[in-house]
């Protein structure tokens, strides 16, 4: 897919990025995760649907309260994108990747970051 398509040209580059996709939400899987970001310097989740009244995503903010062990020792970032069937574009995915890789290095970016209207 075109997240895939961003991730292997970000290596190509020298970045060290990489991609996990979520296929189902429930039963939420805490530990396949657990695994996957284990170690990991930064965490970038694109959400394409937001919990009302809380300004994030859902996958977001199941992220953080399931592994709180994991998420309070690495900057991890909420990216809102492909609401209203709206496509995430190649450029998009970019800036998630630049971003994360940004608040990696300690730099101040926003927790939740709305792509469509910026």
């Amino acid at each position: 897919g075109t997240a895939r398509v961003v991730v292997d040209q970000a290596r190509k580059e020298g970045q060290k990025v990489g991609l996990a996709r979520i296929r189902v939400f429930r039963p939420f899987p805490f530990e396949k995760l657990r695994q996957v970001l284990q170690g990991k310097k930064a965490v970038g989740v694109i959400d394409q649907s937001v919990c009302l009244g809380w300004n994030c995503g859902h996958l977001f903010m199941e992220l953080k309260a399931a592994l709180p062990d994991i998420v309070s020792k690495v900057p991890v970032l909420d990216f809102i994108d492909g609401l209203a069937n709206l496509d995430i574009t190649k450029e998009n995915i970019g800036r998630v990747v630049e971003q994360t890789i940004r608040a990696m290095r300690g730099e101040q970016v926003p927790e939740v970051t709305w792509l469509p209207l910026e």
